[in-house]
């Protein structure tokens, strides 16, 4: 069955603000976590402080990045290289130009390194 070609498009400028935007996304979703644990913090304070009496607003925000650290370091740990094992696997299931390339790359130092040794 042959492969179906799609026209693509460059839309000169588009790539640029796209790439800048999502290069961006962190910080904004580093404001957006700082707002959203404000916004929690209001909420939760009336029965926060019957429980934790010291608990302040700053208080609040360190623990709950703490937790956020925690959580970043065990995906970093285990889920990064778990996800990248799964994609390798699934990337040499199938055609690739990108792959073939490689293969033929890898064929034409092992013929080079035979003739060096022969020589």
């Amino acid at each position: 069955m042959g492969t179906i070609k799609i026209r693509q498009k460059k839309i000169i400028g588009l790539g640029e603000i796209y790439e800048a935007f999502i290069t961006a996304l962190p910080v904004l979703s580093a404001v957006q976590f700082i707002s959203i644990l404000a916004i929690l913090y209001n909420q939760l304070s009336p029965h926060l402080v019957d429980v934790f009496p010291w608990i302040t607003l700053f208080r609040f925000v360190v623990i709950l990045s703490i937790i956020m650290v925690i959580a970043m370091v065990l995906v970093y740990k285990f889920l990064i290289p778990s996800i990248w094992t799964f994609r390798g696997k699934q990337l040499y299931g199938f055609e690739s130009a990108l792959l073939d390339e490689v293969k033929a790359l890898r064929e034409e130092i092992k013929e080079l390194k035979k003739e060096k040794e022969e020589k």
